[in-house]
């Protein structure tokens, strides 16, 4: 894993100036809601003011133009951002949706909107900000508590900075994802040798396990499915999933799953251009993404219920729990992968002690009064 040296000034400096972004975050929360809503607008792209210069930046995703949440709130996004700078930061999406380019490399993006899954590879202290699996992990509305009142977005901040990078979250993709199959998984011995997608240490868990993990995008997951190539995905809740066609291949889902409390969508944007950026532009861009976090786990809890029953009724999808021995070998095993990563190295084992003392600490029963 190659990384570009850096000076401790310059990593202070970018710790810095991504804290002035933070703070400076108040300032736009009251247009927050109506840049997440740009039908409530006069125009979906705002003009800029007179004698003003505006900055273009590109935002690449994975995702393609269709009846999918995940492109058209990426789109979404680029939107508030136009909105919230009056037109001075001008978003342009680089997925060939709503008949923007299609013609822009991710690595040659500004800003790439995609799972943090996507990132375990290049450093598995990832892992804890886009999702652990098994029991080790947070929810929605904790994960965002450590962020930003437990010292996590620091250490990510730090992290992805390695890479060049400034994070944040901006969306998610649901909890108890779920394990979708086109054949139950009755047993730990149907694990074996068994085609499996999943994100992140969750493909760790499933070698672990016997299966062969494997790595499909997640535009071609319900295509894995209809041919074969993969016995069962994991990669987002039911409201996703259904979107994602999972239901019309495979009509067997493990509700206990691997990741139980699912993964995250983030920001990585180029650690230069936040740089070149004023406060108030990265101000605009955190708020947006906050807007977009809240509103993504918001989409998902509101659906699921009315999503997961549509399912069962008119597509025969049926959602149970795997096994109680599967559930234990899932436990011990994502126990297993994530103490394997928090050794990794000493920034690992700083975001795992924060991160668990988190834990153990919001996860106390108040006593009775």
């Amino acid at each position: 894993m190659k990384k570009t040296p850096k000076t401790d000034v310059d990593r202070r400096t970018f710790l810095s100036q991504s804290g002035a972004a933070v703070a400076a975050t108040a300032a736009t929360a009251t247009v927050a809601h109506s840049a997440a809503n740009p039908s409530q607008q006069p125009s979906a792209f705002a003009m800029p003011a007179a004698g003003s210069a505006t900055v273009h930046a590109t935002l690449a995703t994975p995702w393609t133009n269709g009846p999918f949440a995940l492109a058209a709130n990426a789109h979404a996004f680029a939107q508030s951002i136009n909105v919230l700078t009056d037109g001075r930061l001008h978003i342009s999406l680089a997925d060939g949706a709503h008949g923007q380019t299609a013609d822009i490399n991710p690595d040659d993006a500004d800003i790439v909107l995609d799972s943090e899954q996507a990132y375990v590879s290049k450093h598995p202290a990832f892992a804890y900000f886009a999702g652990l699996p098994s029991r080790q992990t947070l929810g929605t509305n904790d994960l965002g508590a450590w962020l930003t009142a437990g010292g996590g977005q620091s250490m990510w901040d730090e992290l992805a900075g390695e890479f060049d990078e400034k994070p944040l979250l901006v969306g998610h993709l649901g909890e108890r994802p779920g394990l979708w199959s086109t054949t139950p998984l009755r047993s730990l011995a149907d694990f074996k040798s068994t085609r499996i997608s999943a994100l992140g240490l969750g493909a760790n868990v499933l070698r672990a396990l016997g299966a062969e993990a494997v790595d499909v995008g997640s535009n071609s997951l319900a295509d894995a499915l209809a041919t074969g190539s993969v016995t069962a995905v994991e990669f987002a809740g039911p409201y996703v999933s259904h979107m994602l066609n999972l239901h019309k291949h495979a009509h067997h889902v493990a509700t206990s799953g691997i990741h139980l409390n699912g993964s995250t969508l983030s920001l990585r944007i180029k650690r230069a251009f936040w740089e070149r950026l004023s406060p108030s532009h990265q101000a605009a861009i955190t708020s947006a993404a906050e807007t977009a976090y809240r509103t993504s786990v918001s989409e998902n809890q509101a659906h699921t219920a009315i999503i997961k029953k549509a399912m069962l009724q008119t597509d025969g999808v049926k959602f149970m729990p795997f096994a109680a021995d599967i559930r234990l070998a899932l436990s011990k095993v994502g126990e297993t992968v994530v103490a394997e990563t928090a050794g990794t190295d000493a920034a690992a084992r700083r975001i795992d002690t924060s991160y668990m003392g988190f834990r153990r600490a919001i996860s106390e029963q108040i006593p009775m009064m």
